[in-house]
């Protein structure tokens, strides 16, 4: 149980360094590091609202549920990453529920802004999804003839796959709902989307959702990527520059519809495609 508290804890650290560096780059100050954690704490206290004979929590809950496990195969320790012979299907499966079980939420809340933000959440999903499946199981299975994690290799993933790497890196900024993929979640156009309606605890479990979700990711990359299990300074080292260029990112890039991002997850899915058809050819 320690080791999912300071999971959640340094997410939600993350969320608030990426909220400064997003603040730097655009010349204002920006809130604390720590305003995470206050606003955590801030929901916990408030009171819960529904809107109308909505009943969101239980989907929530299953989300929340989905992405804890999820996160028990990359938790700190004190010699590095600790991933108990993790198997990484299962571990995409529990991210995946748990992104359906938040689009789900949001269309229980019966408001037409959680609606349409579902919708949408759940359009980029799909989007998405091939990508994150092929960049995130290939190189596993083609180095290990297995899908167990972690593993070592003489060389860093990162340079034996360069471009499921820059793949994984591109869906994790959609699977945060980060601009320029943002869109199920745009103040301009649906308040807070899929999130419009909640509240209190359910809205505080989203923030947690998100945060564990960031670590998960970044936790992923580390073990799969950069031969992991690293030390836990590198592996923060690591999680912060993943986050710098997300800032990046959100920074440089306006946001885009939600056709174009299909659009473009469909294409990188079939670069990815095509990538792994010809390598595989190759070796053959």
């Amino acid at each position: 149980m320690i080791y999912v508290l300071l999971a959640v804890a340094y997410g939600l650290f993350m969320t608030g360094v990426h909220r400064k560096l997003v603040a730097r780059m655009q010349n204002r100050k920006g809130p604390s590091i720590l305003q995470p954690f206050y606003d955590l704490l801030k929901l916990l206290g408030k009171e819960n609202l529904s809107y109308r004979a909505s009943s969101h929590e239980i989907w929530l809950a299953m989300a929340l549920m989905a992405v804890l496990l999820a996160t028990i195969s990359v938790v700190p320790v004190r010699n590095g990453i600790y991933a108990p012979s993790s198997n990484i299907i299962w571990t995409v499966f529990l991210l995946s529920a748990a992104q359906l079980f938040v689009i789900f939420a949001a269309l229980g809340s019966l408001s037409i802004f959680g609606e349409i933000g579902g919708m949408r959440a759940f359009l980029q999903f799909l989007s998405y999804e091939g990508a994150f499946i092929i960049s995130t199981l290939y190189p596993v299975y083609v180095l290990t003839g297995n899908f167990i994690l972690p593993f070592k290799t003489a060389n860093p993933v990162l340079m034996l796959f360069p471009v499921m790497a820059a793949a994984f890196l591109i869906v994790m900024v959609a699977q945060l709902h980060v601009q320029p993929f943002n869109i199920p979640n745009a103040h301009q156009e649906i308040v807070a989307g899929y999130a419009t309606e909640f509240s209190s605890v359910p809205y505080a479990m989203a923030e947690v959702i998100s945060a564990l979700k960031l670590y998960t990711l970044t936790g992923i990359f580390a073990l799969l990527y950069l031969n992991g299990p690293l030390s836990l300074p590198e592996f923060i080292l690591t999680s912060l520059a993943i986050v710098f260029i997300i800032s990046i990112i959100r920074c440089a890039i306006a946001r885009t519809r939600i056709t174009t991002a299909i659009k473009i997850y469909a294409t990188l899915t079939l670069i990815l495609a095509a990538y792994v058809v010809v390598r595989s050819h190759v070796w053959v």
